[in-house]
């Protein structure tokens, strides 16, 4: 058991005892020395784990009591975008800290961790060094030994190229609907202008149908043979005392040509 003791890093275990109990006294004291040693080492485990994980992850996190107050955080080295220095911070409300634009939300999310065991998850934009910077912060409840809410972890992560990527995908959106209504109302325009054209015509053809039908039935009842030719001489249209003179039937004529009937 010595031995043991010694290799964890006890370097005293005898106890100066007057009753000269070291046989009862020794064993307990060992033991105890044995136990703090392991307590030592699972706390250093744990502690290590905490530090190499908070050096992996390039996340600000603060830490809040059940008032809000900023009791510490983390910032990675590659972060430069805390808004104010950490004297100006720790020990301070958020209310005192952030302006209304960030300060809102995060204590809305805030509220609503303590209240309902959840962790929430809020977008707050933050003005640092005149560019407006947004950060998505997901909040949640901190226990103590107990098991009691002793406060909140904020984990703030910088999400500009994201929020910047979606405002110009909703402007690019926007400019596409603007371009479509646009294309859209053009559309109906040369529509209508279509309809009128076609309406247009409808009315010449009906007008023209009705001026060849008054002139099918002038030339029908004039006592004269009326023969049309086209400019190669093909007939287009007789009346009906050309087709009687020529003893033809009007589909049967308008396949001859004038060669055909007066041959050189």
């Amino acid at each position: 058991i010595a031995v043991d003791s010694i290799r964890c890093g006890a370097s005293d275990y005898l106890i100066k005892d007057p009753a000269r109990n070291y046989l009862t006294v020794l064993p307990l004291t060992i033991k105890n020395v044995l136990e703090r040693k392991k307590a030592e080492r699972d706390l250093y485990d744990s502690e290590e784990i905490l530090r190499t994980t908070f050096a992996s992850i390039s996340d600000l996190v603060f830490s809040l009591d059940n008032n809000g107050r900023l009791i510490d955080y983390h910032q990675p080295p590659t972060h430069s975008d805390l808004l104010v220095p950490p004297n100006q911070f720790l020990g301070k409300s958020i209310e005192d800290v952030l302006p209304p634009s960030a300060m809102h939300p995060l204590k809305e999310g805030l509220d609503q961790a303590l209240k309902h065991e959840v962790t929430q998850k809020v977008e707050y934009p933050l003005d640092i060094k005149g560019q407006i910077q947004w950060f998505e912060a997901r909040i949640s409840v901190r226990r103590n030994y107990s098991g009691e809410a002793s406060g909140t972890t904020v984990v703030a992560r910088n999400i500009s190229e994201r929020k910047n990527a979606e405002q110009e995908l909703e402007q690019a959106r926007l400019l596409l609907e603007q371009r479509v209504d646009e294309r859209t109302k053009e559309l109906k325009i040369a529509n209508a202008k279509l309809k009128e054209e076609i309406q247009e015509r409808r009315k010449s053809e009906a007008a023209l149908r009705k001026s060849e039908e008054r002139l099918n039935k002038f030339m029908d009842s004039a006592t004269e043979a009326f023969f049309l030719l086209d400019s190669e001489l093909n007939f287009v249209d007789a009346n009906q005392r050309g087709l009687e003179l020529l003893a033809f039937q009007r589909e049967d004529i308008l396949k001859k040509n004038f060669a055909d009937i007066a041959p050189e």
